[in-house]
């Protein structure tokens, strides 16, 4: 399990890295999204560090199949191949409540994640859209509290109105395992989202 002292020390130095990203010359972005069940609130910001673009974020999904779950995460990202192709690494801390099987769980992990995007912008002259995909897990050393493991994965496409906004459609999925004196259980949510997505 992991202790107070442990959880407090982990989120000074994510806070320390989001206030470091803005203090450097970059750009943020806004994003909610939503569907039937879930309302989603993302704030991220990229900024040229290490030869690369560092990026910092957090997010926040509030659902109503019982639960919440927010996250931090911090990528470094870079084009490849081609101007249009961007992949990147890192880390994300995920923090939440969920309800399961009428039982109650504390969702806690530290996992690794990639990801990719590919601007059809940048090689394509008036071609307003960009695809996107992000995978993220923590297998049980990462994971505590009542968390077991830690999955999700998302997906989708950004359809640019204007330069700085864009509308967003996608999917995104969830499973996260849970320990109990019974055995386990298991958290799925899988769901298409919309949303509008700003960037300054």
């Amino acid at each position: 399990m992991m202790s107070v002292k442990y959880r407090s020390a982990l989120l000074v130095i994510m806070t320390i890295l989001l206030f470091s990203a803005v203090a450097n010359a970059g750009s943020m972005s806004i994003e909610i999204n939503a569907n039937a069940d879930d309302l989603a609130g993302i704030v991220e910001y990229d900024s040229q560090a290490f030869g690369a673009v560092l990026n910092v974020g957090g997010s926040i999904i509030f659902s109503k199949k019982d639960y919440t779950l927010g996250n931090l995460y911090l990528n470094l990202k870079d084009e490849v191949f081609t101007p249009a192709l961007t992949l990147g690494l890192g880390f994300k801390g995920v923090a939440g409540q969920a309800e399961v099987n009428r039982k109650d769980y504390d969702i806690t992990a530290i996992g690794f994640s990639c990801l990719g995007e590919y601007d059809f912008r940048k090689i394509y002259t008036n071609f307003p859209l960009l695809i996107f995909a992000e995978f993220s897990g923590a297998p049980n050393p990462l994971s505590f509290n009542d968390t077991s493991a830690y999955v999700d994965f998302s997906t989708g496409i950004r359809i640019y109105l204007v330069r700085t906004a864009a509308i967003v459609a996608g999917y995104r999925a969830i499973s996260i395992d849970f320990d109990n004196s019974n055995g386990k259980d298991t958290l799925t949510d899988d769901a298409f989202f919309i949303g509008l997505r700003l960037t300054f």
